[in-house]
């Protein structure tokens, strides 16, 4: 009865962690935003000595939040970035559960005041985006039920970054020519407005440079639209 009794406890706890942390994100669709109210809610979830959030960017697993702000695990900025590479290779899931860190070398630090590591991923678009690091404090050992409320918090968290990515997505795609990557139109027309009062209130001259490519229309009779497109690409890179 008093496992029972501490379940539904657990379960009630990770229901209102869930719900909690929808209404902080329900006004923010800017990544390092959401990530940063998420990680401030943690240490009011779990009794943890300390928490991170890393995403996965061009050049590897990145820290983007810690909790107490200066923490690293292993010790050091260099060891941090070391020791979550090899906690994702460890763990490609993103999904580790580590009771006694002390007890295993490999994930060993000299930090007494941390015991267990628990780790849950961020995915969305059917990819592991990022995790979430709780360490907890001496003499309290970490269990699954620890994890699952972590990955409530986890699930949510990554629902709201795979709004916010389509939301820039659509916000991107209607104000860039799908080709070329530039500026549309719409935006040409929004801008050249803007600069065109913004020279009649201070008084400035306003100049406009435009140009064309000679004989585009002939390119693309002789070899096709498919190799003009990449002609535009090629200028609008070298434009960019």
């Amino acid at each position: 009865r008093m496992q029972l009794q501490q379940q539904n406890k657990q379960a009630l706890r990770g229901m209102e962690a869930s719900f909690t942390i929808a209404r902080l994100l329900e006004n923010t669709l800017v990544e390092c935003d959401i990530l940063k109210r998420v990680g401030s809610q943690i240490p009011k979830l779990f009794d943890c000595q300390a928490c991170l959030i890393a995403m996965k960017k061009e050049k590897g697993i990145t820290p983007v939040f810690s909790w107490p702000s200066e923490f690293y695990l292993g010790g050091n900025p260099h060891s941090g970035i070391i020791y979550l590479r090899n906690l994702l290779e460890a763990y490609p899931s993103g999904k580790a559960l580590i009771k006694d860190i002390h007890s295993e070398r490999r994930w060993s630090w000299p930090q007494p005041n941390i015991q267990s590591l628990c780790m849950v991923g961020l995915h969305y678009q059917k990819l592991l985006r990022g995790v979430i690091i709780v360490l907890g404090p001496k003499n309290q050992e970490y269990s699954i039920s620890h994890q699952n409320l972590l990955g409530l918090v986890a699930a949510q968290t990554s629902i709201t970054l795979e709004r916010a990515s389509y939301f820039r997505k659509q916000e991107s795609l209607a104000s860039h020519d799908g080709l070329t990557g530039l500026l549309n139109h719409r935006m040409f027309q929004e801008m050249l407005k803007s600069e065109m009062e913004r020279s009649k209130r201070y008084k400035c001259s306003l100049s406009l440079i435009m140009f064309d490519i000679d004989n585009f229309k002939k390119f693309n009779d002789a070899h096709g639209h498919q190799i003009g497109d990449e002609v535009l690409k090629m200028v609008a890179l070298t434009m960019k």
